[in-house]
C-alpha cells in the first residue's frame, strides 16, 4: 500500500509539472496563455457540445495568420546592423555573431514573441558558440519564452529595469524517483552586501542567481554569480507601447473578440446548413395507398 501511494504521488507530481511547467501562474501569465493559445488556433468554442454529440465548431485561424504575416513582412529584405565607418573588425565580429546564432531564425522568433506576447527578451551567454573554422568562442543569444519570463523595475521609473526573473517547472529523476522540480533563476541589480561579501569595491553590476524547488518544498539558492557588466544578461523591448506598464502591448489582443465572433459565425452557418439544407418532407392526413410519386420537373 505504501508504494502504491508513493506511486500514486510521483505520477501526479510529474503530471503536475507538465501542465505548468511553461508557464508562470500570475495575472500576465494567464493572459499570456489566452494569446498563446489564439495564435496556435486553440480557440474558445463558441457553440455548446451535448456529450458523446458531433462537435460542430468550426475554427478559423485569422489570428495566426495575421501574426505570421506581419511578421514575415517585418524582416522583407533581410536585416542589416551598421556599425560607424573604420570599425572594421568590430563589424565582422557583430557579422561573425550574427552568423553563428542564425540571424534570420533567432530575430523572427523575437518578432514572433513580440507580436503574440508584447514583450520579446534575448538572453546572452558568453563563449557559448564556437566557431567550426576557427574555434573562436562567441556569446550565444538566447530567445526567452515570454511565458517564463518576468521583469521588475523601479517605482517611479519603468524603463530601469531592477530584476529579471525566468521561473519554470520541469520533471526531473531525483532520488531514484520522478519529481517536480521548480527553477528560477533571478538577475538583479547588485547592492552594497554583494560589495561587502566581495572585496568591498562598490561597482555597478549585475548578480545572477540560480534558485530551486523541489516537489513543493522550500526554495534553495543553488548558485550565485556576479555578471561583470553594468547592462544586465537579458535585454528586453516593447512591441507596442502600453499603458503605466514596464510589458509591451500585443498585436493580437483587441482582435480575440473579433475571432469569436467570426468563429461563431462560420460555426453555427454550418450546423444550420447540416440540418436543414436537405429538410425530410412531413405528410398529414392520407394513407399509403394515397401517395403518388412525381418525376421532378425540368
Amino acid at each position: 500500500m505504501a508504494n502504491l501511494f508513493q506511486n500514486l504521488t510521483n505520477n501526479i507530481g510529474a503530471w503536475l509539472g507538465q501542465q505548468i511547467a511553461p508557464y508562470i501562474n500570475d495575472q500576465l501569465g494567464g493572459g499570456y496563455s489566452v494569446l498563446g493559445r489564439y495564435y496556435k488556433g486553440d480557440h474558445n468554442k463558441q457553440l455548446k457540445q451535448k456529450v458523446g454529440a458531433q462537435d460542430e465548431n468550426i475554427v478559423q485561424n485569422y489570428v495566426g495568420l495575421a501574426v505570421d504575416r506581419s511578421v514575415s513582412r517585418l524582416f522583407r529584405g533581410g536585416i542589416q546592423f551598421n556599425l560607424p565607418d573604420g570599425a572594421t573588425k568590430q563589424q565582422d565580429y557583430i557579422n561573425k555573431l550574427w552568423d553563428l546564432n542564425k540571424k534570420e531564425i533567432i530575430l523572427y522568433q523575437v518578432a514572433l514573441h513580440g507580436a503574440v506576447y508584447g514583450t520579446p527578451y534575448f538572453k546572452i551567454l558568453p563563449d557559448d558558440i564556437y566557431d567550426p573554422y576557427t574555434g573562436d568562442v562567441y556569446p550565444r543569444l538566447i530567445a526567452l519564452d515570454p511565458e517564463i519570463t518576468r521583469v521588475k523595475v523601479s517605482s517611479n521609473d519603468m524603463n530601469e529595469v531592477e530584476q529579471y526573473r525566468i521561473e519554470y517547472t520541469s520533471d526531473e529523476h531525483r532520488d531514484g524517483r520522478m519529481v517536480a522540480v521548480s527553477h528560477r533563476e533571478i538577475t538583479r541589480r547588485s547592492d552594497k552586501e554583494d560589495y561587502e561579501e566581495a572585496d568591498g569595491a562598490e561597482r555597478d553590476t549585475w548578480i545572477i542567481e540560480e534558485w530551486e524547488q523541489v516537489g513543493g518544498g522550500a526554495w534553495q539558492l543553488t548558485e550565485s554569480v556576479e555578471w561583470p557588466y553594468d547592462f544586465p544578461n537579458i535585454i528586453h523591448w516593447k512591441n507596442l507601447p502600453s499603458l503605466k506598464s514596464c510589458y509591451g502591448d500585443s498585436d493580437i489582443d483587441d482582435a480575440i473578440n473579433v475571432q469569436d465572433k467570426s468563429n461563431f459565425v462560420v460555426s453555427n452557418t454550418g450546423k444550420i446548413i447540416k440540418f436543414h439544407d436537405h429538410p425530410e418532407t412531413i405528410g398529414t392526413g392520407f394513407s399509403v395507398a394515397q401517395m403518388q410519386k412525381f418525376d421532378a420537373a425540368v
